[in-house]
């Protein structure tokens, strides 16, 4: 059976025949021309409902709209097939031209799963803060690509029940009889249950609670504290095992810092360890290699952020050249894609698809030796920005092109050429060109 739709919503209204189905969207485009393309196969058996979808340039659109509402639209709750379980299959190219076919989301009676791809905590749970900006999650659960993840959301802001590797969370109802003497009497409790062995999930699950409903999730976050506090070394809490949540963490001597030890100390036991910049490096390098993310540390030179870019804010240093020596540090983290540093003269770096910009308010001409010299040590073009002045530089170790708006070009060449002669013994060639 074939048939036809002009919104992604309809597609819960249809009716489908037992057995194959085909679906094709019919579009209209501004100049009045009509196309039909095929979105979607169905197949109906055994009271149960498979879509499977291709994703491409033509249907990517309206997949996104699919993925952003399909609790909104009520996607898998058909309106007029009584189905036990709906499914929704997603297949997309790969890099050898192939299509690899997921199951994106499935409805099994009155709960709705989503399969996330990915099996790292950190990636998991921001992607269901992201899906949570945009869809309600109540009586939904989530799991991970090889199924080693899974949180299930009821009535609750919090999971129900939370399983990861080295970690698992559950809130069970519990019914007793508890009749005597003939009265017939039945208690009905709640048991907290949490097991945790691992600092980078339970610290990360801890950030989760809190954000999500900090009243709704006291119990386990007291409970998840007292696991976690197991797991550290000695420290000013390890003996106290009643905690309210605001005390603050002291290791009792020296440790040997990582990303785990240290996001689990700042953001569940409010951490005032103050690391050696050098020591910090290290941390950030590690946390990027294992994808921890989500806290804030302070080095003694810098305040350094992990959340989805990574962030550096020098407290003490304002001299060009002392900035340049810090971004070279930064730049050699294997892994590290993206990042900012700022400092406290409102200079700022940062490095974003593979490219470094620099911004700063006034114009000095030693700037552009210690870029020149930055560009040569990291093997890349500096793009530099002096905000009052609105000019953009391309740096090289050998040249400097000095970017300008077409007006420009034609109406002031010369006098911006005159302007930044001075740049001439820096660099081999000074040039100006033409922005498109």
């Amino acid at each position: 059976m074939k048939v036809e739709i002009k919104n992604i919503k309809e597609i819960g209204n249809l009716n489908y025949s037992e057995g194959n189905n085909e679906i094709y969207f019919l579009e209209t485009e501004p100049n009045g021309k009509k196309e039909k393309f095929k979105i979607a196969d169905v197949i109906l058996e055994n009271s149960k409902l498979i879509y499977r979808f291709i994703e491409n340039d033509k249907t990517s659109l309206l997949l996104n709209d699919l993925k952003r509402k399909l609790k909104v639209w009520k996607f898998l709750e058909h309106s007029d097939l009584k189905v036990e379980k709906e499914t929704i299959n997603i297949a997309v190219k790969n890099e050898d031209g192939r299509f690899i076919e997921k199951t994106f989301a499935e409805c099994d009676g009155k709960i709705y799963r989503r399969y996330l791809d990915t099996d790292n905590i950190q990636t998991f749970v921001s992607m269901i803060e992201k899906i949570r900006e945009n869809d309600f999650i109540k009586n939904t659960e989530f799991v991970s690509k090889s199924g080693q993840i899974g949180m299930l959301f009821e009535d609750r802001k919090i999971p129900e029940y939370i399983i990861a590797e080295g970690f698992k969370l559950e809130r069970n109802r519990k019914i007793k009889d508890v009749s005597e003497d003939g009265t017939e009497t039945y208690s009905e409790s709640i048991e907290y249950n949490v097991l945790c062995t691992s600092l980078e999930a339970g610290s990360e699950i801890y950030r989760m609670l809190w954000d999500f409903g900090y009243k709704d999730s006291e119990i386990e976050r007291k409970l998840l504290r007292r696991s976690l506090l197991k797991l550290l070394p000695k420290n000013s809490l390890t003996e106290k095992m009643e905690l309210n949540g605001w005390e603050r963490l002291f290791f009792d001597k020296p440790v040997k810092l990582n990303a785990e030890i240290l996001k689990t100390a700042m953001i569940v036991f409010n951490g005032a360890e103050t690391v050696e910049h050098k020591e910090a490096l290290n941390i950030v390098r590690e946390a990027v290699e294992k994808k921890i993310t989500n806290f804030t540390f302070f080095s003694d030179e810098a305040r350094i952020t992990l959340g989805n870019k990574i962030k550096f804010e020098f407290n003490t240093i304002n001299k060009m050249p002392a900035m340049a020596e810090k971004v070279k540090e930064i730049w050699g983290i294997a892994k590290l894609e993206e990042f900012e540093a700022l400092f406290i003269n409102r200079i700022h770096f940062q490095k974003k698809n593979g490219n470094l910009t620099v911004g700063k308010e006034n114009f000095a001409k030693t700037d552009f030796r210690t870029l020149k010299n930055l560009s040569a040590a990291i093997g890349k073009p500096v793009e530099y920005i002096i905000r009052k002045e609105y000019d953009f530089f391309y740096i090289t170790e050998n040249e400097l092109k000095i970017k300008v708006s077409a007006w420009t070009y034609e109406n002031e060449k010369d006098q911006i050429l005159e302007k930044y002669k001075c740049l001439e013994e820096i660099f081999e060639k000074v040039s100006i060109v033409k922005e498109i």
